[in-house]
């Protein structure tokens, strides 16, 4: 049974950061966030400092709030599927 390349090619998608679109990696830890969209943790901690705003993480794709309690990104889950 044939798959279509687009079904491989929207899996590799979910395997990746959409900001920097390098794949998860243990070294490129994938972090979720409240509104559950997935990002590395580099690309996260990166954005967080960026915003400069004290405890919260606005989500890149939606602007969804998560709280992020002392600019920690180690304390956001890790997205483990």
């Amino acid at each position: 049974m044939a798959c279509s390349k687009n079904f491989f090619d929207d899996v590799k998608k979910q395997l990746e950061c959409q900001v920097c679109h390098e794949q998860f990696t243990d070294a490129r830890e994938p972090k979720i966030l409240t509104c559950l969209h997935t990002f590395c943790k580099t690309c996260q901690t990166a954005w967080l400092l960026r915003q400069q705003r004290e405890g919260e993480l606005t989500c890149p794709t939606c602007r969804r709030i998560t709280q992020c309690s002392e600019n920690d990104i180690n304390e956001l889950p890790s997205n483990l599927l």
